[in-house]
């Protein structure tokens, strides 16, 4: 708002001064014309003088516009090079997030084929000591039951779909599986499957 008064105020400025010098050059020629008629001399270089100054004025503003718009290029140069070093580091940024997110979802998948093997064996090994399947352990709820956590996790990034991908419902202080939701996964599953540990751990033969 500041440059457009600024620029304004220069074309007020240029146009006053080229009104005064034309209003002036107009009075001499009349001057010159009654002097002609009366038989007078008359300094001719006067006008001439008032010409070339007009034409000073009409080449001083071309040069402040020129200058003008060589300084605009500037500062535009300026704003496109910040931007491109703010964009550089945006992108440095996203790869590294990019990068993270990847490894995490190699870790997670690593992780959750872990959870689910341990499960099964752990099931095994207590129907090996006489002990019924332990229900949580099962692949059906284990599963559910990492569902549920994930979509804890991910719901406040993600919301309920992230692309295609579409997260259970999980809102309220308990989670769909009864899981208390301010619990960790790790101490929900210790609530949930931590009766049947305990009992074949404390029964079963070395």
């Amino acid at each position: 708002m500041d440059k457009m008064i600024d620029l304004e105020a220069r074309a007020s400025k240029w146009q006053t001064r080229r009104a005064e010098v034309i209003g002036r050059i107009a009075d001499l020629k009349e001057m010159r014309g009654v002097a002609l008629l009366a038989g007078e001399h008359f300094d001719s270089e006067t006008i001439r003088d008032a010409v070339d100054e007009l034409d000073a004025i009409d080449a001083a503003e071309a040069a402040e516009a020129r200058q003008e718009r060589e300084r605009l290029l500037s500062d535009d140069e300026k704003r496109r090079q910040n931007i491109r070093k703010r964009l550089a580091s945006v992108q440095k940024t996203r790869d590294s997030a990019i990068q993270r997110a990847e490894d995490a979802a190699h870790a997670l998948a690593a992780a959750l084929d872990s959870v689910l093997a341990t499960s099964r064996e752990a099931s095994t090994l207590m129907m090996k000591m006489g002990f019924p399947p332990a229900l949580f352990l099962t692949d059906v709820n284990v599963k559910l039951a990492a569902s549920y956590r994930l979509a804890s996790i991910l719901y406040p990034v993600c919301g309920r779909k992230f692309g295609r991908i579409e997260l259970p419902e999980v809102g309220g202080n308990h989670m769909p599986d009864g899981t208390n939701r301010a619990d960790s996964w790790k101490e929900a599953d210790r609530k949930k499957t931590g009766a049947a540990f305990n009992t074949a751990l404390g029964t079963g033969d070395e």
